[in-house]
């Protein structure tokens, strides 16, 4: 099963442009710079985030210090829109946190407005069920993956689906779309820092990965 860690709208053009077109009109446009905190442990949520540009990172953080990314917004993603929907989740999300992965423009909505765009327009409405649906479906991979695949497999699968196609490759070699410290690596597949660059060293024993110049490449 691919890893699914890398969250992708995947709405059709049409949607797309019509979805931004509300965002762009309804919405309140913010810039951020890394690591700004939109979600933390006991917040009540009553704001719907448009992502223009930049990434988020979806995260569990346990209170003896260990992190768990459960997922990383791209452009074109919302997040909060779930709590919004449910106002049970709102009130018992404190166990997600959100932070900005890089500098990032965001558009967000309060909740009254995200209740009229959500009753009056069938775009806006069919975009939030087709995001919350996609969740559910990473929510799932995590669990299978977690339980059937090895750390060493979760950590190839992440390189594999994060692998850059419209790098000229060198002989089936891809650069990474995203360059990952070895500790985000460990974050994401629910490892440690220490066993992730053992597994990257086993890896590369295996042909399937490659250090050049302190950058991973992986082999499709």
């Amino acid at each position: 099963m691919a890893n699914e860690i890398v969250f992708n709208p995947f709405f059709d053009k049409e949607i797309l442009f019509e979805v931004r077109q509300l965002i762009l009109m309804y919405g309140t446009r913010i810039s951020c710079p890394t690591r700004t905190n939109f979600t933390v442990p006991g917040e009540i949520i009553d704001t719907l985030y448009y992502i223009e540009k930049g990434r988020a990172r979806c995260y569990y953080y346990h209170p003896e210090g260990e992190e768990k990314t459960l997922m990383i917004l791209n452009e074109g993603s919302f997040f909060n829109e779930a709590a919004i929907l449910d106002q049970v989740i709102a009130y018992h999300n404190a166990i997600i946190s959100i932070t900005t992965y890089d500098e990032c423009t965001l558009y967000k909505i309060d909740k009254n407005t995200f209740d009229y765009l959500f009753g009056t327009s069938d775009i806006f409405r069919k975009a939030i069920g087709l995001s919350v649906s996609r969740k559910l479906y990473i929510t799932y991979s995590h669990v299978i993956n977690l339980s059937f695949n090895s750390c060493k497999d979760r950590l190839y699968q992440v390189l594999y689906a994060t692998r850059d196609l419209n790098y000229d490759s060198n002989e089936g070699w891809y650069k990474l779309k995203y360059r990952y410290t070895q500790q985000e690596l460990a974050n994401i597949i629910g490892s440690t820092r220490v066993t992730v660059a053992k597994l990257i060293s086993t890896l590369t024993q295996e042909g399937k990965v490659r250090v050049l110049n302190n950058k991973i490449e992986v082999k499709a």
